[in-house]
């Protein structure tokens, strides 16, 4: 079982005992999946699941669109620590990024307006709304925006993990906060449109991603004004 005291190493490792098993259990869901779009009008189609192995316990969202693109996402949960952690590989590079339960309950009070959702549904819900644009990074902290708002985190150095801690929609934005996350709007509108179309490893995608312009960053001076209160403590 996933332990608060793992490392990204050991977490991967431990979620990669699930990945044949998990293939299985999706394939059966993909095919149903793709069945269900055909019968509608829609052009994308998806679905959460919670699943539990011996290693952990799991939220996994299925997307596909007419395209063929599917999606497959797994988040383990670590209960020590509320969160729930995802692998990801890209290139030779592999690493854990992790979702709080604070970020997630935040985000379906504030945009989804209902914070008793199972957490599964949550889950799909975020995943589709959610392409990130990392507008303030420095060897501590990091804010991305979202076509709903922005996610505040910090990189857990000492697990190498990176910690999205908690979320603020759009509309509770202050003045400041609001300028730095209209500098990527129309970007993440763009990329999302692509992502949801194409897929999150395609050319296509990947392409709309290193366009990101210069001027969306903020500057360490802009994001310590604007941020500094969320990065000094947990709950915002």
């Amino acid at each position: 079982m996933l332990v608060a005291t793992m490392t990204s190493k050991e977490v991967f490792d431990v979620m990669q005992k699930d990945v044949e098993r998990l293939s299985a259990f999706l394939s059966h869901k993909e095919k149903s999946l793709m069945s269900e779009l055909r019968k509608s009008r829609r052009e994308m189609v998806s679905q959460s699941y919670d699943y539990h192995t011996p290693n952990a316990d799991y939220i996994i969202v299925l997307r596909c669109n007419r395209k063929g693109y599917v999606s497959r996402m797994r988040f383990a949960f670590i209960e020590e620590t509320l969160e729930y952690v995802s692998s990801a590989i890209q290139g030779k590079s592999k690493g854990v990024v992790s979702y709080s339960v604070h970020l997630l309950r935040r985000y379906a009070e504030r945009v989804l307006h209902d914070s008793s959702l199972p957490m599964r549904k949550i889950f799909l819900k975020f995943c589709q709304d959610s392409v990130f644009a990392c507008i303030y990074t420095d060897k501590d902290y990091f804010v991305t925006a979202t076509e709903t708002g922005i996610c505040l985190g910090k990189y857990d150095n000492t697990r190498d993990i990176i910690v999205n801690r908690t979320f603020v929609s759009r509309d509770m934005l202050k003045e400041t906060q609001l300028s730095a996350w209209n500098k990527v709007e129309r970007f993440v509108k763009v990329a999302l449109d692509a992502r949801n179309k194409y897929g999150m490893n395609s050319k296509e995608f990947q392409a709309i991603l290193r366009t990101i312009p210069q001027e969306m960053a903020l500057s360490r001076e802009e994001a310590a004004k604007i941020y500094a209160s969320y990065f000094e403590k947990n709950d915002e």
